[in-house]
């Protein structure tokens, strides 16, 4: 990608645009001054990407995929990027981001035949897994997933058999299958960070934000208390990230203590938190 810079100016200024990001991170000092650095690149090499995204053609997408590439973590710095590092609505940005992430790949996946057969294959394939029956394969056999080697809890796919059961209980037959569909991806990217241990890669927990079904989105959107409780061991997905990427930090405490607000008074879905907030709890 770095390569790329030298023949796009607008990916180079991506680029920048994120080293800039991860100075003001580093050095909280002059915060100030890499964030205005930051706008400046961020502001070009987005003008830039629109103006060459009306031309696209063979010649240009590997430019326009590796922009679209930091666009992603471009989103993911917002809160390193305010101030206080306060959300000011962090279910609302997180919607935002998880419709950012779908506009992309729907706007990428005409350039995937491209993508494939290219050094930037890994970009879509090294932290996805066709099927279950693949990550079937490659576990050893007679054994389980243990998570004890990753970021996430040790005991995360069975809160995960258990937030299938409360949905089973709470959500009516109509919706039942979108709900289970997005545990069901949850549970495969749970099963992706057991096998890869330590060196799970970011990609794999904001894949989930990919597979959502498309009739989920409005539950999220609207805070329906079926779709924060999901939302909300998400949450924990993300909190993993912290500890391996820089960039995601901010996010998944500010987005679960909103859905602890939202549902105070809904002791009947207060229960169903219990695993998220013992985790959180466990972190401070």
């Amino acid at each position: 990608m770095p390569r790329e810079g030298y023949h796009s100016p607008f990916v180079l200024h991506g680029i920048l645009a994120m080293s800039a990001v991860h100075q003001a991170y580093l050095r909280p000092a002059k915060q100030k001054m890499y964030l205005q650095l930051y706008n400046y690149h961020s502001t070009l090499g987005s003008e830039q990407f629109r103006s060459t995204l009306e031309d696209a053609r063979p010649g240009n997408w590997i430019g326009l995929f590796s922009f679209a590439a930091l666009v992603t973590l471009h989103a993911f710095t917002l809160p390193l990027r305010l101030n206080d590092q306060k959300l000011p609505d962090p279910l609302l940005n997180l919607f935002e981001v998880a419709t950012l992430l779908r506009g992309i790949e729907t706007m990428l996946s005409p350039m995937v035949p491209l993508i494939s057969r290219s050094e930037f294959a890994p970009f879509i394939y090294g932290v996805r897994l066709s099927d279950s029956d693949e990550l079937s394969d490659r576990q050893p056999p007679h054994s389980h997933y243990s998570l004890d080697n990753s970021h996430l809890p040790s005991d995360t796919l069975a809160a995960l058999e258990g937030l299938r059961h409360f949905f089973s209980d709470q959500i009516s037959p109509h919706s039942l299958p979108v709900y289970q569909s997005a545990v069901d991806h949850m549970d495969h990217l749970a099963k992706l960070i057991a096998l890869a241990g330590l060196n799970s890669e970011a990609g794999t927990v904001l894949g989930w934000l990919f597979s959502l079904p498309e009739r989920l989105l409005p539950d999220i959107r609207d805070r329906r208390p079926e779709a924060l409780i999901l939302v909300a061991y998400f949450s924990v997905f993300l909190l993993s990230l912290e500890k391996n990427f820089w960039y995601s930090q901010g996010w998944a405490k500010q987005v679960f203590e909103q859905i602890l607000e939202q549902l105070n008074h809904r002791p009947q879905f207060l229960e169903a938190l219990r695993w998220p907030r013992r985790v959180f709890s466990d972190t401070t």
